[in-house]
């Protein structure tokens, strides 16, 4: 068993990423919003023309499409958005909260300088009520998606990815289902931009690794450490160790954590 010596991890953290991922945010919001301005009305037509073309397909078929996304997105992404604010505790679970409600507010106020929208161009049926008609709405997937974005420092990789393709799906079936307009694509802009926020604010989990993911990750590529002891000086944006094999051999580690490659970037 190896020997760790290190500092104390602190429960709460705010990494350059997601202040990175709050600016990135809030310039692709403000494109759109000029954007919309410029060009809305033209853009609702050109769309609307564009979707035109997939009535062509059965209508059982994008019903099938439809609401198979929306049934698919909304299970996974609301009942492991649950899981995770059960395992996260309270702080994960007013994290998500805070980013929801925040969504919808900025969602609600852009929605005033909407161009008019255009048509339904799709046939979908009807007749599963709920499922088919406007469901999620906009601030649904607004807050489905400040929810994830604030969530994902508690999120492994995978698991956001997997929720992203569920978010973008979901907001794909929501525009070509409902009135040709944008809000879709700024129920997800204001999302991203509320989950951020919220955690610039409120900070998340450090993402620096603990002396014991270092010490059997080397484990894992040959090297087993009896004892692994955190430096205490400058290694430019990484968390340095000293460590000693098993065998002996004295070995100098330095670890990189996401928010330290993040602040590399910046």
């Amino acid at each position: 068993m190896t020997q760790i010596v290190e500092a104390p991890i602190p429960a709460v953290q705010r990494s350059p990423a997601d202040v990175l991922r709050l600016i990135i945010a809030f310039v692709v919001l403000v494109v759109l919003g000029l954007v919309q301005w410029l060009f809305g009305d033209t853009l609702v037509q050109f769309a609307e023309e564009l979707l035109t073309g997939l009535n062509a397909l059965p209508s059982w078929m994008i019903t099938t499409i439809v609401v198979g996304t929306r049934v698919l997105a909304a299970v996974v992404l609301i009942g492991g958005l649950i899981v995770v604010a059960r395992d996260g505790g309270w702080r994960l679970l007013l994290t998500i909260a805070a980013a929801a409600i925040v969504a919808n507010g900025l969602a609600s106020v852009l929605e005033l300088f909407d161009p008019e929208p255009g048509a339904e161009v799709l046939d979908v049926h009807d007749g599963l009520g709920l499922l088919t008609n406007g469901f999620p709405t906009a601030f649904g997937i607004a807050a489905v998606t400040a929810a994830l974005t604030a969530a994902a420092p508690w999120l492994s990789r995978r698991a956001r990815r997997i929720g992203w393709v569920l978010v973008l799906a979901m907001a794909l079936v929501h525009f070509m289902a409902e009135e040709v307009s944008f809000d879709s694509l700024r129920a997800v802009l204001c999302g991203w931009l509320a989950g951020a926020l919220v955690v610039v604010v409120f900070g998340g989990p450090s993402r620096r690794p603990t002396g014991q993911a270092i010490a059997d990750g080397l484990a894992a590529v040959g090297k087993p450490l009896a004892e692994l002891e955190q430096a205490s000086l400058d290694a430019r944006g990484s968390t340095p160790y000293f460590g000693k094999g098993t065998d002996g051999q004295a070995l100098f580690v330095k670890a990189l954590g996401d928010d330290q490659r993040s602040a590399d970037l910046m």
